[in-house]
Formats: C-alpha cells, sequence, structure tokens
C-alpha cells in the first residue's frame, strides 16, 4: 500500500480572523541584547513574535504576551489577499520569499503578516502600534 498525505488545511479568511484575535509570544533572554540579522535592513527592523509559545521559546526563555489591537489588518499566508500580494513566485530564498511580501503588506495597509513557518519565520509585525500586551 502507498502512503497518501493528508492534504494540507487551506488557510481561510476566517481562520485568519481567529488567528488575530488570538494571543502571539516572543521569546528573548534577558540582559541579551543580541538580534539576528540577515543583512536585510527593512526586515531585520521588524517585530517578530510567534502563534505558539513553543515556536517563541526558540528564541529566549522569558516570554511577553501580546494581541493585536482591535482593527489591526493581519495577512495570512495561504488566503486569497496573501496570494494577491505575492504575485508570482519566483525562485528566490525564504528570506527573500518573506521580505517581499512584508513589503507589499506594508505598502497594502496591513499591520502584520503570519507565516505558516512560525517557528523559523514567525509573524512579522509591520506596524509595533498595532500591538499591546495581553
Amino acid at each position: 500500500l502507498k502512503a497518501v498525505a493528508a492534504p494540507a488545511k487551506r488557510m481561510t479568511a476566517t481562520v485568519c480572523a481567529r488567528i488575530a484575535r488570538g494571543l502571539f509570544y516572543r521569546g528573548r533572554n534577558p540582559g541579551d541584547t543580541r538580534r539576528i540579522r540577515t543583512g536585510a535592513t527593512f526586515w531585520d527592523d521588524l517585530l517578530f513574535v510567534a502563534d505558539n509559545e513553543e515556536s517563541a521559546r526558540m528564541y529566549g526563555a522569558e516570554i511577553t504576551t501580546y494581541r493585536l489591537r482591535s482593527g489591526a489588518r493581519l495577512l495570512c499566508e495561504g488566503t486569497r489577499d496573501f496570494q494577491k500580494l505575492q504575485g508570482r513566485r519566483r525562485q528566490e530564498s525564504l528570506l527573500d520569499f518573506a521580505e517581499r511580501v512584508a513589503r507589499a503588506a506594508a505598502a497594502a495597509g496591513y499591520d502584520a503578516v503570519w507565516f505558516e513557518r512560525q517557528t523559523d519565520v514567525g509573524t512579522a509585525v509591520l506596524n509595533r502600534d498595532s500591538l499591546e500586551r495581553a
């Protein structure tokens, strides 16, 4: 018998809205001022959170919990809006892809971008004022 992978669940606007109403987590280590630098200034200057505490803990033991303020716009990877903004997929690295989409989302007035890979990409906060401590 041949194993068949279950089809991936499609991200919908409803699921994205549920994520937007949920909590976000940021891990850090007190006293450690180092930051991950990619060389892409726009990307490096963003604030990153995760939609789950386990992913946030990969970046530090001290967890701060946030939520998006009412009215904040979250773009979720896999939605139709995301697909429109991403345009045609190119031969590019994950960093180049994520930064390109984040720039397009910022230009379109989004406050944050949720990426499927929460552990290594996370949710990029484009507008820090859209985030509040929970």
